[in-house]
């Protein structure tokens, strides 16, 4: 009956409770993990040693042991050399499951990921309700509708999604959007990221190396344009690319992210410019005072 009652109560329970939390929030209970798997360990020791075989063959050491006083100065170094090794086990665990849990690169050159077909992720429906949520409800703004509207104005807009797998995890859709500003003579390009524990990574091992492949990619689409009063005809072979590459990311980059991430791309000649949530509390209160300004 106790071996039932250990197995229910001490291991099948805890596990669905841990297991549904995990599920339902992810990123709070995910720093919590080494500290339960700690004490989930030392618990189970504790179990293994009540058991009637070895309380009798410690007891009986024990007593050969010395002066009560002793055996407890004992007892506590032991538990703190077993619970440091189990503690350095876990971390050293999860630190060898985060390397195989890194983002990976596609296998080939010529398609950097699993592209959908282009425009697939925002149709026009969603354009323009991302432009009526920036002018008449800011609040309801997102970090994807500024994504969405920021490059609208350009006369050639190519958007589009990749698939990046990451092993053991389900795939990551980015957006990337290259922008062909005809009247002004740049190409912009720039990427959404949503919310990921992967967005430094996915930066740094991908968008640095397939950026221009996306850009040069759209290029033979080979899209003209004559502005009126200015000569010669416009087309994507003779814009500009100012060296700069726009990425929206949902999730928190630490600084020290940040900072290898700038100079990774600076090391490419690149500036990134990063776009997050302050980012969007910036854009949200401009937009409100645009309408208040309407309203009176």
């Amino acid at each position: 009956m106790k071996v039932l009652r250990i197995f229910i109560f001490d291991i099948v329970a805890p596990a669905v409770i841990i297991g549904w939390l995990l599920w339902k929030y992810p990123e709070q209970v995910s720093a919590l993990i080494p500290w339960l798997a700690e004490g989930v360990l030392c618990h189970l020791t504790i179990e293994v040693f009540e058991t009637s075989f070895l309380k009798t063959r410690l007891n009986a050491v024990f007593e050969r042991g010395g002066t009560r006083f002793m055996i407890w100065i004992l007892v506590f170094c032991l538990g703190g050399i077993v619970s440091t090794a189990y503690w350095f086990s876990i971390q050293k665990g999860l630190a060898k499951l985060a390397s195989l849990n890194k983002v990976h690169e596609p296998t080939t050159e010529k398609q950097p990921g699993k592209p959908l077909p282009p425009n697939a992720p925002r149709s026009f429906v969603e354009l323009e309700e991302a432009k009526r949520r920036l002018e008449f409800d800011p609040d309801k703004v997102t970090l994807h509708d500024l994504f969405a509207t920021d490059f609208s104005s350009s006369e050639t807009v190519y958007p589009q999604t990749w698939h990046l797998e990451a092993l053991s995890k389900p795939k990551i859709d980015i957006e990337s959007i290259v922008a062909w500003r005809l009247s002004e003579g740049t190409e912009l390009i720039a990427f959404y990221i949503p919310y990921t524990k992967e967005t430094h990574d996915i930066c740094v091992s991908w968008v640095a190396h397939h950026f221009k492949e996306i850009m040069q990619d759209k290029h033979k689409f080979g899209v003209e344009q004559k502005i009126p009063g200015q000569s010669p005809q416009l087309s994507a072979s003779n814009l500009m690319f100012p060296n700069r590459i726009y990425v929206y990311h949902e999730a928190y980059i630490a600084p020290e992210e940040e900072v290898d991430l700038k100079n990774v791309f600076k090391n490419l000649g690149i500036q990134v410019i990063l776009r997050s949530s302050d980012f969007l509390a910036n854009r949200r209160l401009e937009a409100k005072v645009k309408l208040l300004e309407k309203k009176n």
